[in-house]
């Protein structure tokens, strides 16, 4: 699939860019945001609280890396679907587009069909792999 300019990557942060367990980066997530930022626009979408964002400032940092966060604002309530869906939601009433979503979520990634016109890739362990399509990130197409 040829990028589309108008489009957007959206990564995920815990297990993607971020191991929560280790506490340390994932250098494939890390990577892989860097090579989205360099062929387009991305965003983080978390399911962090808009108050828990010290750690994901940080880590950004540290890859050298600027992009905007969505997260989840207060009072905002549910599981993990639920809220990356109404958080693309809001995301999608300011871009045209989602082209691919990446996330450690496999259900998370099931819900995207719908919303990403390009690939899902799904990111565990030390890679990331397309579970539809094919990702325009080089690290992840295994």
């Amino acid at each position: 699939m040829a990028y589309r300019g108008d489009c957007v990557f959206v990564f995920d942060f815990d297990g993607v860019i971020y191991d929560p367990v280790s506490g340390e980066p994932r250098p494939v997530g890390v990577e892989a945001l860097r090579e989205a930022v360099r062929l387009g626009r991305v965003y983080i979408v978390t399911g962090r609280s808009e108050r828990d964002m010290r750690v994901i400032r940080e880590v950004l940092g540290e890859a050298g890396v600027r992009v905007p966060v969505v997260a989840r604002p207060p009072g905002m309530v549910g599981d993990e679907v639920s809220v990356k869906l109404e958080l693309w939601s809001r995301l999608l009433a300011v871009e045209e587009c989602i082209l691919e979503v990446h996330d450690d979520n496999e259900d998370v990634l099931n819900a995207a069909r719908r919303r990403a016109r390009g690939a899902l890739v799904l990111h565990h362990g030390d890679k990331c792999w397309s579970i539809r399509g094919r990702s325009l990130i080089r690290a992840c197409n295994i």
